[in-house]
């Protein structure tokens, strides 16, 4: 079968959600791999590699000699990094024997020949098909700290004379609790050694009595016996069905928890019928979680539609009035204010004029309404400049965060006296809430909230919202420059 056809027949990763457990600066073809295949890759190495207990001097020592050794057998890619950082140029005369094609490519990368590469690409085959001609070659063995025995007690039963050198240790990496949990909860989970999969299941077991992190195991996928073994013995079993990974060379094969696992986590059991399924809700929608956004615009005699957000209105100040009555009787508990003026400026004053379209909405409201309303109002002043950015433009033309500032500052106030309950900045500028409080806290409005956008990210999606208050960015411009970058999910946090 061609690489085309492995990468066009249905494997069951299509849709899923699959992390792959592999150093990070071996997981970037696997990763491409899996994505090539329609899923989403999670990279959570579980081992690090890192040098011996003696900084390699063991193994300095054995390639120093160079008549000690007359083949070098190399289990891993790990396992040439390590003796290539140590020892760049090898000894004369020494043949390289290496387990698989992985191996060998790691090898060729190093600028080192391959002499030998068995039939099938695991320990015990490297070991039984070395050819060692006559008795009682030298054959050294740069291995991992915890590898296994197997190479080197077959080469010795053979009449070989193995020197196995610790070449590194592998160690698990640091992990957040948001990366654990998000791996935790993948669908399927990539086992690519032995050790990964036990490390993965101890890992699992660890978080079990962390009520943040996911407890339930994902599917598992071992790239062969020795990881399914080892799967099975963390307490998952594997089917027969291999499933070709293109590009790699890779069957692997599906894993799922023990029948006995499944049968205690049947989390379906809750999901049984309507009256499970409320009892057991974590969250519940109902109108006490509602905020009702309402625009009012200055200078008109009815609401007018706005276009891109069918059912919608700018409202005047008597139909704003007759709405937030509607709603409240709808057991709606709270509107936000957001205002159109009919003045614009470069400094968008109306924001903070007494007698501004949003001031005196929020006035009318808490005379007609009183307590039983939370009355929320934008603060931001794209809506009151002339150019549509929030806030002061400066000579070059990009926004001064600091002078916007004093801005919100005034604004907030102004909202304040008119009795808002709720000030909620959206304008993005560095520091907004820090001098909204100030401000607020200065004039004695120590009782008010503040609701920031933390997070609002610069998006065409915002453009029904410009039109509700008619907002043009002068120039074609946008808001890149304080609004938060979509790719950049770190940054917002």
């Amino acid at each position: 079968m061609s690489q085309s056809d492995d990468a066009a027949r249905p494997t069951g990763l299509e849709g899923r959600r699959v992390v792959v457990c592999r150093a990070a600066d071996q997981a970037i073809g696997l990763v491409a791999a899996v994505e090539a295949l329609g899923a989403t890759a999670i990279a959570l190495p579980l081992l690090e590699q890192q040098a011996p207990a003696d900084g390699g001097a063991a193994l300095n020592r054995a390639l120093n000699d160079d008549a000690a050794f007359d083949w070098m057998v190399l289990t891993s890619a790990n396992a040439v990094r390590a003796v290539a950082g140590l020892h760049p140029v090898l000894p004369p005369g020494l043949q390289i024997a290496v387990v698989g094609p992985a191996t060998a490519r790691a090898v060729a990368a190093v600028g080192w020949t391959v002499d030998f590469e068995p039939s099938v690409a695991t320990a015990a085959a490297l070991a039984a098909e070395l050819p060692l001609g006559s008795p009682s070659l030298r054959v050294l063995a740069p291995l991992a700290e915890l590898a296994a025995d197997t190479l080197e007690r077959t080469l010795t039963d053979r009449g070989a004379i193995v020197e196995r050198v610790e070449a590194y240790r592998m160690a698990m990496p640091r992990h957040s609790n948001e990366r654990l949990a998000e791996a935790l909860s993948g669908d399927v989970v990539l086992l690519t050694s032995p050790s990964t999969a036990e490390r993965f299941a101890a890992l699992a077991g660890e978080q079990r009595s962390n009520a943040e992190l996911p407890v339930d195991l994902p599917a598992a996928v071992a790239i062969g016996p020795s990881t399914e073994a080892a799967a099975q013995a963390a307490g998952s079993q594997c089917s027969p069905r291999p499933i070709p990974i293109p590009r790699t060379g890779w069957l692997l094969r599906w894993c799922v928890a023990s029948r006995d696992e499944l049968s205690q986590r049947r989390l379906r059991r809750l999901r049984r019928t309507p009256a499970l399924r409320r009892l057991v809700a974590e969250t519940t929608l109902t109108p006490d979680d509602l905020v009702a956004p309402l625009f009012v615009r200055e200078g008109i005699t009815a609401p007018q539609p706005i276009v891109s957000l069918p059912g919608v209105v700018q409202h005047t100040q008597e139909s704003v009035l007759a709405e937030v009555d509607r709603l409240v009787a709808l057991g709606v508990p709270a509107v936000i204010l957001f205002g159109i003026p009919e003045r614009k400026d470069p400094e968008g004053s109306e924001a903070w004029n007494p007698d501004g379209v949003v001031q005196v909405a929020l006035r009318n409201l808490r005379s007609q309404h009183g307590g039983e309303l939370v009355i929320m109002s934008d603060l931001c002043v794209d809506e009151y400049t002339d150019h549509g950015h929030c806030g002061i433009v400066d000579a070059t033309g990009d926004v001064d965060n600091d002078a916007t500032l004093e801005l919100y500052r005034r604004a907030a106030i102004a909202q304040a006296r008119a009795g808002a309950d709720v000030i909620a900045p959206s304008g993005m500028m560095d520091g907004q809430v820090a001098a909204i409080r100030d401000a607020l806290d200065g004039e004695g409005f120590t009782a008010q909230a503040i609701l920031a956008y933390s997070a609002k990210y610069a998006s065409s999606m915002y453009g029904p919202f410009r039109d509700a208050v008619d907002v043009t960015i002068a120039g074609g411009g946008n808001r890149k420059g304080y609004q938060q970058d979509p790719r950049n999910a770190r940054e917002s946090m």
